[in-house]
Order: structure tokens, then C-alpha cells, then sequence
């Protein structure tokens, strides 16, 4: 009797609570989230790999041009998951045929690990594959949008060698040994009751799991974080990557020193050291002359011009030449100093001239003959018989003595380095008149002809007697 009573005013009440306010009545899960019909594009977060801005999805990159994670089994049903939930889910970044036993054995451990799993589709399940093909392990994971009451269920799905996407309604049975492979399972990421519903875990803190491959740089040199790893770490002992997501800050270059970067995430931070060292000047070819002190070169790298003087490649000494003296720089080539040579004193004939600068050892100068000498010598009277034998024979050369033009020579140094440079002496046989090589060529033929002519004279007169 109670019942009959009381049981039409609780149900009327709850009715009307229900229509008075809906949000507060039992609500059906299934119906939380929209079937999707579309294609995902690259546009959309959940499908764009979280290496790239914006991306939330942690599966490989299947188009490198831009970050997209299909066509992909895995990298769409991570992402369906994602974008149903509305956060990360708890699932893994790896083979298709591992998902089903790598989220039992995570539940088993904690629940919080993982999601419950069963062999009865539901909606917002992911049905697990595995199987062998061509002699090698597959698998395949595909997202159940909606169980229906009529014995059917709403799929969609991605293949890595096939369709970015496809959606089609298909019996239950039909699940099992879909395209050949072997159903393990489901997981049943949306929950099926609000008491299967596990909200979000809490970020509890950040982790440097691993720093930077290069970590010490040069004044002004561009940081490179390749091969940084920032994990987060969940109240539910969840490890995320969440690098890519990580904001740096405190990795500026530009003066020396320990430089500590902080990497935030959620509100968290962790954070780790980089090394700043004065760079090494870094240069683009050779050094140039500025001016006739220095020669200049200037960094690629900071811009800083420097200048350094000129280094001899001589020494001390000077490079020189019949005018001039002048060094060359050993490091970029050019002769500077360059200037004429510096003697003491008047030039005096027949005598060296040294330069004060350089050391350079001038050929001593002849005095030539003066007007009056050759009107003197052109004045004198007409040699004797006598004289003109003497000349004559003179002019001959003597076997003991030599010529009398060798005798009138004498080595001086040669300033290039040689000791044969001969120079007359104009001292001893001043006034005489010294044979040209025209009179000594004309000597010899006439000496020649009378020769022949007495050896002519002399076969003839042999002949006749």
C-alpha cells in the first residue's frame, strides 16, 4: 500500500525535475559527443603532430611538409580520443596490434594508467587488431562513434596505406575479422556511466628527461634545442612529452656566462643550464692592407674589426732593387716602406756609394774625358817609326802578359750579390789611345792574308824547282 503511494509521487517528481531542469536529470553519455562524418584536415589540432605550432597529436608525421598525422590508424584514433575527451587521452604512440594488451596491462596497474576494456563494442570504444600479413605482424584500431539498438554500430577510421579517413555503418558481427585481422578487443575510452567517467589527471610537475644536444655555445650563436625532452608528470603517474608545447625563456646569447632556460608548461616549470663562452672570432679570407702600418681582417660573426702591423718578411732588413727599398709584409702580401735609396756625401767617380737605409752597393762611375783632354791628344805630333812599332807590337797579344786590356781591369762587388762585375781603371793609362775591336778584327785579316800569301809563295817556288 506504502508504494502504490509513494512510488507515483517520486516518479512524478523526478519528471518534473527533469523538465523543469534538464541538466540536473540522468543524462545518456552516448549522446555527449557528435559522430564525425568529415575527413579530419591539418587545420584541426588533434590531427596535426604537437612538433608543429599548434599540433596536439603525439603519433608519427605521415606529411613532413606540414605536420599531418594521417593517413594513419594509430594517429587517428589518438586523436578521435583527444578531441572526444577533451584532453589527453591515456593511450600509446605505438603499433596498432600492441594498443589492446599495452592498455590492459596499464589498467591492471592502476586505472588511472589506463581505460577499461572488454569484448562487447560500445560507443566511443576502439575496437584493437592484430594479425599477420605478407609473413609480417599488422594490426589495425578503429573508433565505434555509435552503437546502435538495431544490431549495427557507426565506425571510423584511417589507414596508413589507404584512405586519410572513412565512415560506415556495418553489422556488429561484422567486427569480428574485419579485413582479415584478428579482434582482441575493445577499450572503452568514453565511459559508458557517469561512475566510469575519470576526469583529467592534475599536472604535478615537469621533468628534463633529457637536455639539449649541444648545451655549450659561443657569444652570439644561435641555440639549437634539438634533442630536448620535457616530460609531465600527472597525478595519476601519467609521463607526457610535452616539449613542443613547452615555453623557453633565459637562452639569450649575446654576453657570457651560465645562462639558466626555464621551460613552462600548465603553470609548471623545470628548468635546466646552458654554457656561454666568449666566441672565437671566425674570418673570411686573408688579411688587408689598411694603410702603410697595418693590415685589417674583420669577424663574421660579431662584426669587430682588427688591425695589426705590417710583419717583414725580411726582418730588419730591406727588400731593394737599383731605386728603390722597401719591405714586404709576411701576412698580406704588400711591400710598404717604400722609398728611394739615401747616400751620404757627393757622389765622387770611381769610387762605391753605399745606402744608408738598405745597405744597396752602387757600381762606381768612370769620369768621363774632358774637352781640353781631347783636343790635347789631337794636338800631339805624329809618332816616329820607332813609337809606331812599339804601338804596333803593343797592340799585339802577349802570351805571358796578356792583353793590355785585361791588365787595365779589376773586380769590384756586385750589389746583387756577385764578385765579377769588372770596372776600368782609369788611372795608369790616361791619355793612350786604346785599339778598338774593329782595328784589332782588321789587324788580324791583313796578318791572315800576308800569312797565306808567303805560304803561297813559298808551294810555287817549291813546284818550279
Amino acid at each position: 500500500m506504502f508504494l502504490r503511494r509513494v512510488f507515483p509521487a517520486v516518479a512524478g517528481f523526478t519528471f518534473f525535475m527533469i523538465i523543469l531542469f534538464p541538466g540536473t536529470g540522468i543524462r545518456s553519455l552516448a549522446d555527449d559527443f557528435a559522430v564525425r562524418t568529415v575527413s579530419p584536415t591539418v587545420e584541426e589540432a588533434y590531427y596535426r603532430h604537437y612538433g608543429r605550432p599548434g599540433g596536439l597529436n603525439q603519433c608519427i608525421v605521415r606529411d613532413s611538409s606540414n605536420g599531418f598525422v594521417l593517413p594513419n590508424c594509430v594517429g587517428y584514433c589518438w586523436g578521435r580520443a583527444y578531441e572526444v575527451l577533451g584532453y589527453r587521452p591515456r593511450l600509446p604512440m605505438i603499433n596498432a596490434w600492441e594498443w589492446y594488451d599495452y592498455n590492459r596491462r596499464a589498467y591492471a596497474e592502476t586505472p588511472r594508467k589506463g581505460y577499461p576494456y572488454g569484448s562487447e563494442p560500445r560507443t566511443g570504444a576502439i575496437a584493437c587488431y592484430n594479425g599477420m600479413k605478407d609473413g609480417h605482424q599488422w594490426g589495425h584500431v578503429l573508433f565505434i562513434e555509435r552503437l546502435h539498438g538495431d544490431g549495427t554500430v557507426t565506425i571510423s577510421e584511417s589507414y596508413f596505406y589507404g584512405a586519410v579517413f572513412s565512415t560506415s555503418r556495418i553489422p556488429v558481427a561484422a567486427l569480428n575479422g574485419l579485413y582479415g585481422y584478428n579482434l582482441q578487443g575493445f577499450i572503452y575510452v568514453w565511459p559508458s556511466s557517469e561512475s566510469d567517467f575519470q576526469p583529467p589527471a592534475t599536472l604535478s610537475h615537469l621533468v628534463v628527461s633529457k637536455t639539449p644536444d649541444v648545451t655549450t655555445y659561443e657569444v652570439g650563436d644561435p641555440v639549437d634545442f634539438s634533442g630536448l625532452i620535457i616530460d609531465a608528470v600527472f597525478s595519476n603517474d601519467t609521463v607526457v612529452n610535452v616539449t613542443s608545447e613547452t615555453t623557453l625563456q633565459g637562452h639569450d646569447t649575446s654576453l657570457p656566462g651560465e645562462k639558466q632556460v626555464v621551460a613552462s608548461y600548465g603553470g609548471k616549470s623545470v628548468s635546466f643550464t646552458l654554457t656561454v663562452n666568449p666566441h672565437s672570432h671566425v674570418f673570411a679570407g686573408n688579411w688587408n692592407a689598411k694603410d702603410e702600418e697595418t693590415h685589417v681582417r674583420k669577424c663574421i660573426k660579431c662584426g669587430e674589426v682588427f688591425s695589426e702591423a705590417h710583419v717583414s718578411s725580411s726582418g730588419e732588413n730591406h727588400l731593394f732593387n737599383e731605386d728603390l727599398h722597401y719591405r714586404v709584409c709576411s701576412v698580406c702580401g704588400v711591400k710598404y716602406g717604400i722609398g728611394a735609396h739615401v747616400f751620404s756625401g757627393e757622389a765622387v767617380y770611381g769610387q762605391e756609394r753605399v745606402c744608408e737605409v738598405c745597405g744597396y752597393v752602387t757600381v762606381p762611375v768612370m769620369e768621363p774625358e774632358t774637352e781640353e783632354e781631347t783636343a790635347g791628344s789631337e794636338s800631339e805630333e805624329e809618332p816616329t817609326e820607332e813609337s809606331s812599332s812599339e804601338e804596333e807590337s803593343s797592340e799585339l797579344p802577349s802570351e805571358e802578359t796578356g792583353s793590355s786590356e785585361e791588365a787595365a781591369t779589376i773586380p769590384v762587388s756586385d750589389p746583387t750579390g756577385s764578385d765579377d762585375v769588372p770596372v776600368r781603371n782609369g788611372g795608369s793609362d790616361k791619355g793612350k789611345k786604346t785599339p778598338t775591336v774593329l782595328e784589332k778584327v782588321l789587324a788580324g785579316v791583313v796578318i791572315l792574308l800576308l800569312f797565306g800569301g808567303l805560304m803561297t809563295f813559298l808551294i810555287l817556288k817549291r813546284r818550279k824547282q
